[in-house]
């Protein structure tokens, strides 16, 4: 499984959702209601399943699955 699909997967498993409910487009405080606490916290999850830190300024940009996709994958590359 490509890195996108296991971020949707985890996050998904994270936020107790089906996976086929999130896709890059999907906006974590619009769509998913999640607030600035609820998105600190999966940040924290991804971070410590997927062996990364993030810094403040990468974090500061996340809004949807992409953002997420993104930041890890610059530093899983």
């Amino acid at each position: 499984m490509d890195l996108p699909a296991q971020i949707i997967q985890t996050t998904a498993w994270i936020l107790n959702r089906l996976p086929n409910q999130l896709s890059r487009s999907t906006h974590l405080k619009y769509d998913l209601q999640l607030d600035s606490i609820d998105l600190t916290l999966l940040i924290v999850k991804l971070e410590e399943h997927f062996k990364v830190m993030l810094s403040a300024q990468e974090i500061d940009g996340i809004e949807t699955i992409a953002d997420l996709q993104n930041k890890f994958q610059a530093h899983l590359s």
